[in-house]
């Protein structure tokens, strides 16, 4: 698919955290993992709570979910 610009929603057990805008891949998952770790240290979380977060990704100005990227990955 690649690079496209992105809005993300950073969600932590259902509550929105923070908005993103970035050029990103949506389908490369290493890609994405950066992006959740990288918000959640700039909220103040450690790496070892990812699992508790969540990625809403959407296509910049589309209001629909493209997809919600999770990890259990540490």
């Amino acid at each position: 698919m690649g690079r496209k610009n992105l809005e993300l929603t950073v969600v932590r057990r259902g509550d929105k955290l923070m908005n993103l805008v970035v050029e990103a891949d949506p389908d490369d998952a290493d890609e994405l993992r950066t992006l959740l770790l990288d918000a959640i240290r700039r909220d103040g979380w450690s790496d070892d709570r990812i699992n508790e977060f969540e990625l809403q990704i959407r296509y910049a100005g589309d209001r629909s979910v493209l997809k919600t990227f999770v990890t259990a990955v540490r």
